[in-house]
């Protein structure tokens, strides 16, 4: 349910991201809208124990026992990577071009002047800014998934299940907003290099490459948020007292 409201808390941030003129950001909202509800769902719930009481002794848990042992290096990374592009492009050098040719084959009298190209560095930080943000969200949500309490006492198995769906769902949503933030970055990075077609040469096929760039990471944000996203509340069963005789 958390998740959920989380999902339309975002859905409502990528229409006024939109409204605002930043539509690269509207996926980016809409994941960091459901990691919020995932973090509210860890601070908020605390499920009371069930089964008979018993004591047991102190054990210290830790994150990474309950998400891959690949996500931490490759969320750090991604997430440097994204904080790294707007310092990147803002100590480029501009993309100059001369004058060019629109139709040289049919109008080669048609001749039309060059330019210059800039990187727009400062477009960038907004959604390095979300990155920033979905690390820190993120981490803290990561650590109340370890201080919760045990949700059945009498089942620890579940309990364990409980935690590393909460955990990978939190790793799903950080990951697939980062992937969202270097869509947004790269689809506005190709605007540095963005030469006309005739003009050709290597700037033209790097903003092909990250405008190709710009459509891939979103599909590839979703299917990540989609595979290891999978998360709901565990709901435990009071246990059923096993049947008496029956009476004669």
């Amino acid at each position: 349910m958390a998740g959920r409201r989380g999902l339309a808390a975002g859905l409502l941030l990528g229409v006024l991201a939109i409204w605002l003129g930043q539509g690269q950001l509207a996926p980016a909202t809409v994941a960091v809208g459901y990691l919020f509800g995932l973090l509210a769902a860890e601070l908020l719930w605390v499920p009371a124990p069930t089964g008979p009481l018993r004591v047991a002794a102190l054990a210290t848990r830790y994150v990474r026992r309950y998400i891959p042992r690949w996500s931490v290096p490759v969320l750090l990374s991604v997430g440097v990577l994204a904080i790294a592009v707007p310092i990147v492009l803002s100590v480029l050098p501009t993309v100059r071009y001369g004058p060019w040719r629109p139709d040289a084959l049919n109008a080669p009298q048609i001749i039309l002047p060059g330019g210059a190209l800039y990187w727009p560095a400062a477009e960038c930080v907004p959604p390095a800014a979300l990155a920033v943000l979905a690390l820190v969200v993120g981490g803290i949500a990561l650590r109340r998934v370890v201080l919760l309490p045990p949700v059945a006492v009498d089942q620890p198995g579940l309990d364990e299940h409980a935690r590393r769906n909460s955990a990978r769902a939190v790793v799903a949503a950080v990951l697939a907003i980062e992937l969202f933030v270097l869509a947004a970055q790269a689809t506005l990075a190709s605007n540095g290099v963005a030469v006309p077609g005739p003009v050709g040469g290597r700037p033209y096929l790097i903003s092909r490459i990250l405008v190709w760039c710009g459509f891939s990471l979103p599909i590839a944000g979703v299917l990540v948020w989609c595979v290891l996203g999978w998360w709901k509340r565990l709901v435990v069963e009071p246990p059923v007292a096993p049947a008496g005789p029956a009476a004669v």
